[in-house]
């Protein structure tokens, strides 16, 4: 980029025809710039406007079809509906459940049926080292 901006520059110096630009041509080019993009603008704005007509039966369409499948997928979403509220409940008869354990067994000393007693996976592990022996001494 430094290259391009020095052999710019010094190509500028060594042709000073570049550096002689007729001044009236500038002037005249602010209003022509002026008019030319007011005429894109214009075009531009048509062009938008006609595209806007054109796509009108389309729009009807999807907005058609949008409202076919929204009718059609009320039966889902009422499914839906029901088996959220099934799983909350669920969840709820679950969780109450779960408490009225863990109640009972702090209003009773002897906990081992509790969900979260550990003595059955203590167990578990015996076995499976006892069951490890056995396999060794075959």
């Amino acid at each position: 980029m430094k290259k391009a901006k020095i052999w710019i520059f010094s190509l500028l110096l060594t042709n000073s025809s570049l550096l002689a630009i007729d001044e009236q041509p500038l002037k005249a080019t602010p209003l022509d710039l002026s008019q030319t993009s007011k005429g894109v603008a214009e075009i531009v704005g048509e062009f938008m406007q006609d595209t806007w007509d054109d796509s009108e039966p389309l729009r009807e369409a999807i907005g058609e079809k949008s409202s076919e499948l929204w009718d059609d997928s009320a039966p889902l979403r009422e499914d839906l509906e029901e088996k959220i509220k099934d799983g909350w409940n669920i969840a709820e008869e679950w969780s109450t459940q779960k408490y009225d354990e863990l109640k009972q067994s702090n209003e009773n000393s002897d906990n081992s049926s509790s969900w979260w007693n550990s003595s059955d996976s203590v167990k578990k592990s015996e076995d499976d080292s006892a069951t490890r022996s056995l396999l060794k001494e075959l």
